[in-house]
């Protein structure tokens, strides 16, 4: 069970290892437990750029594929899956190079 009513809620490289329907279970239990308007939720994982993938985040991508049904996501990605899970992307910081970035959300 999920701790109701927290400020922040982070997620550090969990939704990058399951695929869509899984990821939306993952985050209908946090929305059920995040209170409108007060708790946030940050996700730090692989950003993927839309072109020009740095070779680590590519095969990062292809190995969560093949192991776990899962993948890397880039910006357009994660706020389609965030958005279609109830969820309103605030803010997206991706560092230079092949780190993770992070991205903040909000309940609707």
């Amino acid at each position: 069970m999920v701790g109701e009513g927290a400020r922040v809620y982070f997620l550090q490289n969990i939704l990058h290892n399951w695929g869509s329907p899984v990821c939306f279970k993952i985050l209908k239990h946090l929305k059920d437990a995040m209170l409108p308007g007060y708790s946030k939720l940050l996700v730090g994982n692989i950003i993927l750029s839309d072109e020009n993938v740095p070779l680590r985040q590519s095969g990062l991508d292809i190995a969560m594929l093949c192991m776990h049904s899962g993948s890397q996501r880039s910006e357009a990605e994660w706020r389609d899956l965030l958005g279609v899970a109830g969820f309103n992307v605030k803010r997206v910081w991706k560092p230079d190079g092949d780190g993770d970035g992070i991205i903040e959300a909000e309940v609707f």
